[in-house]
C-alpha cells in the first residue's frame, strides 16, 4: 500500500484529477462533471492519504449493496453515495429517494 501522502501533495493530486475529468469529459463531447468534481477531494484523500484500507495489488469485497429498482423502472438510478462521520452510506437514486447503509463486517 502506498505511503500517505501530505496536505500539499494531496491538493496538487486533486487538482491533476479535476483537470482529468474535465478533459476527459471534453473529449466524450458529453457528461456532467459536478458529481464527479464534488466527490474529488474525498476520494484523493481517501486513497492517497492513507484514509482508505485498500490494496489494488489485493483487492478483498468486504460487503455489496444492489439497490433495487422502484416500482415501474427496470433498473435503479443511483447518483451518489456518501459516507457521514458515523460510518453511514448514503446512497441517494434518482427514483426511489435515499436508502442508508450500515457495514457491520
Amino acid at each position: 500500500m502506498p505511503q500517505p501522502k501530505s496536505l500539499d501533495e494531496l491538493q496538487v493530486i486533486a487538482k491533476q484529477v479535476r483537470r482529468d475529468i474535465i478533459e476527459m469529459i471534453t473529449a466524450a463531447g458529453s457528461g456532467h462533471p459536478g458529481g464527479s468534481l464534488s466527490s474529488v477531494e474525498i476520494l484523493v484523500t481517501l486513497y492517497f492519504g492513507g484514509g482508505m484500507k485498500h490494496d489494488p495489488a489485493n483487492p478483498k469485497e468486504l460487503g455489496y449493496f444492489i439497490p433495487k429498482p422502484a416500482d415501474d423502472v427496470k433498473a435503479p438510478l443511483s447518483n451518489d453515495v456518501y459516507q457521514d462521520d458515523r460510518g453511514l452510506l448514503i446512497v441517494t437514486d434518482k427514483w426511489r429517494g435515499m436508502d442508508v447503509i450500515e457495514f457491520t463486517g
